[in-house]
């Protein structure tokens, strides 16, 4: 029943865009006990099998202190410490839809022949944009997420907002090629977890 509405979101994403537990996953620091449930789904696997990635593992990188997160086709997403201590759960959630925007490319065989770093700094938009509508779909503001994750970043690291990456693009360019693509397409929720 759900399936239509998110497929048909997928085939909308097409144009724009050339591995699963059932308990929520537990982070713990030394202050408190943390269970992340993002978007209100039941754990990150249930949020990565409803955006069309399931069976994805996720893992939590609770000892690593890298402000990051990263898809890997062999060893699914991995979300790592520092990002869990630095971002609220929304944005967590967020930087997650984007991991799960590359597992979709995956899918789709485009990462298999990136050929220059404009291509892989293509692909890293497209999961920002992907990132970006589902977030809307799900009813949050999906382009002041990808704003406040972004800048919210570059801050982190100490990162100037237009300091081009060969492979990311910079902070300004990144939210604006996401905001071009997907702002105007933003839909209240009509999925629901």
């Amino acid at each position: 029943m759900m399936k239509k509405p998110l497929l048909a979101l997928l085939i909308t994403l097409l144009p724009s865009i050339v591995s699963a537990q059932s308990e929520a996953w537990i982070y713990t620091n030394p202050l408190s006990l943390k269970i992340y449930h993002p978007y209100g789904f039941s754990s990150f696997e249930a949020l990565a099998a409803w955006a069309g990635c399931p069976g994805i593992q996720v893992t939590l990188e609770k000892t690593n202190s890298r402000i990051n997160a990263s898809y890997s086709h062999y060893g699914g997403i991995s979300l790592y410490g520092g990002l869990l201590t630095h971002f609220d759960d929304e944005e967590i959630a967020f930087i997650f839809l984007h991991e799960v925007g590359h597992c979709i490319q995956d899918q789709l065989g485009m990462l298999n022949y990136i050929t220059s770093y404009d291509q892989r700094k293509y692909l890293e938009f497209q999961a920002d944009a992907f990132a970006m509508k589902l977030s809307c779909v799900l009813g949050r503001t999906g382009a002041r997420l990808e704003h406040q994750v972004h800048y919210n970043f570059a801050e982190l690291v100490h990162r100037p907002y237009d300091l081009e990456t060969l492979t990311h693009g910079s902070t300004i360019s990144r939210t604006a090629w996401a905001t071009q693509r997907s702002a105007n397409s933003c839909r209240p929720a009509i999925l629901s977890p």
